[in-house]
């Protein structure tokens, strides 16, 4: 897709607010007014610079009485967006695999067929009967259909392993004895008299190895693609693994978090732990420091989407052994953001109490010393929320007063917003302002920090606006406009994928809630946001 084509659908869906917003007589200022933004960002929107969020556009939508273009433009454009994602994705997968599979296997894969038909794939002791579900592809031969027996799964995803990383990409005599190790797991007895080629058998065993894990068997056929991956590397022992890698994998998993859906993250999150708990166990020394630093990342990453989920108490666990393994690393900074995220996320678990959250807050200014760290901002957020809570507005000043000023020294790389949590950007300042202003009635200084934050909030940290919105939401409840202050609410949830309404955001829809007075929860827009807040909660968020 060209990017022009995203570009000029944006400036279109722009020209429609001016065109609707001028066909009612409105400023700009008057839309700002009505729909709790900045004259800047519906200037912004107009001319095409800014899209802003779903949000934005429903109460435009309302307010204007545009007969359903304003919202329909937005989600046209999303979509659009969308497919776009999804188009660089699709390019950057054949890029990888390009170099294991021919170009029809990837297209097999990647077929809208293969992705429609995962959910109802023959019984795993059948796997091996599956054939490609793309018919324009060329026929691949099943192992059973061509004379071999059937096979369990593990053994098919451990001869893929070992013919294709192996015999793909090394070549040579190894490639020839791992293709000889997967025909006998087919039970061949290797050589080409068994009357199928190497490449077309490492096409048939990778194709059978994506067949298992997309059936769902991430128990021992995962286990087996692991420690297949690991016993094909020359032979090289765990303790030799570069420790800059493992870095590497706590970054990926840092930018992930705000991209990938906790479910999604955790599954991919558990194999490289398991992985990095062997490597562990063969390192000594400063290799051991390093990676047990890379532990408690990838630990305290586990806990927070464990938390997204509502899984509070599993999330306690993993706290705990983040702390752990942020001790055993002995860097400062490590140990004072495992413990700053954790005081955070204890203000939102309904079995932990307020004493927690400030305990490790505590715990994490005294370790820092003085020095700003990332995770001394986040301690400090924690410890002024942890006051706004209970209406201490002359402590909570104290801590937004030192959390502004610790901002300040934060260097340059560590207040950009590249999209990851291991960065303390602007917008978490303006969101923490956001959260303890709403929180203690301060309406007025509320609405600005909520606009200084929409302004800098990227559109892959959904959950994050919608927090946002609920603090709007908040503080029109407590201005005593409660439909207005209800519909906002549920604009803000609804405009999230169900699997973006994290146990997070819809604790934060329960605080909302509950500011409404108890005589007046039976307005039809309340009864709204209630109903909302039942369909998003999973069972273990409600």
């Amino acid at each position: 897709m060209d990017p022009q084509r995203l570009r000029d659908m944006k400036r279109a869906l722009g020209q429609t607010l001016a065109r609707w917003r001028r066909a009612r007589g409105l400023t700009q200022h008057d839309v700002a007014r009505q729909v709790y933004s900045t004259r800047s960002t519906v200037a912004n929107v107009e001319c095409g610079r800014q899209v802003v969020d779903r949000v934005f556009w429903a109460q435009c939508e309302s307010l204007l009485h545009a007969g359903g273009e304003l919202i329909a433009g937005y989600d046209d454009y999303r979509s659009l967006e969308a497919q776009h994602r999804q188009e660089q994705a699709e390019a950057a997968r054949r890029a990888r695999w390009a170099a294991v599979l021919d170009s029809e296997m990837i297209a097999a894969v990647g077929s809208p067929e293969w992705s429609r038909d995962r959910g109802r794939l023959p019984p795993m002791g059948d796997v091996g009967s599956v054939t490609s579900a793309d018919p324009s592809a060329v026929s691949v031969p099943a192992p059973h259909a061509a004379g071999f027996p059937a096979v369990r799964p593990e053994a098919v995803v451990e001869a893929a392993i070992q013919g294709v990383l192996v015999g793909g990409l090394r070549g040579g005599d190894k490639a020839s004895q791992a293709g000889d190790t997967a025909r006998r797991s087919f039970g061949g007895t290797g050589g080409d008299s068994d009357g199928m080629e190497g490449d077309m058998l490492r096409r048939v065993l990778l194709q059978q190895a994506i067949t298992a894990l997309a059936a769902g068997v991430s128990g021992s056929a995962l286990d087996v693609i692991r420690t297949g991956l690991a016993s094909s590397m020359s032979g090289q022992e765990a303790g030799d693994v570069d420790v800059a890698e493992w870095e590497e994998v706590g970054e990926e998993y840092g930018r992930a978090f705000y991209t990938l859906p906790p479910t999604s993250l955790m599954l991919h999150l558990a194999g490289d732990l398991a992985d990095l708990q062997q490597t562990l166990a063969g390192s000594r020394g400063s290799r051991r420091a390093d990676l047990s630093r890379v532990g408690a990342q990838l630990a305290a990453v586990m806990a927070m989407s464990l938390a997204k989920t509502g899984q509070f108490q599993t999330a306690r666990r993993w706290w705990r052994t983040c702390r752990k393994a942020a001790d055993t690393s002995g860097d400062p900074a490590t140990r004072v953001w495992v413990r700053g995220q954790a005081a955070v996320h204890a203000l939102y678990d309904r079995s932990s109490s307020r004493t927690t959250a400030v305990k490790r807050a505590d715990e994490a200014l005294a370790i820092s010393g003085g020095r700003a760290y990332p995770g001394t901002a986040e301690a400090l957020c924690a410890s002024a929320q942890a006051c706004a809570l209970v209406g201490d507005a002359t402590r909570a000043q104290f801590y937004t007063s030192t959390l502004t000023d610790v901002f300040g020294k934060l260097t340059g790389g560590v207040t950009a917003d590249t999209g990851s949590i291991y960065q303390w950007p602007q917008r978490r300042l303006w969101h923490a302002l956001s959260y303890v202003h709403s929180h203690l009635g301060q309406t007025k200084d509320a609405l600005r920090a909520q606009q200084q934050a929409l302004a800098l909030m990227p559109d892959w940290a959904p959950a994050a606006r919608a927090q946002v919105h609920l603090h709007t939401a908040m503080c029109l409840i407590r201005d005593g406009h409660l439909d207005d202050g209800a519909s906002h609410a549920e604009q803000a949830i609804t405009a999230l994928p169900q699997s973006r309404r994290t146990a997070l955001v819809v604790r934060l829809g329960h605080v909302v809630l509950d500011a409404v007075p108890e005589q007046q929860r039976r307005r039809s827009s309340v009864a709204g946001l209630r109903e909302i807040l039942t369909a998003s909660a999973s069972p273990d968020v409600a």
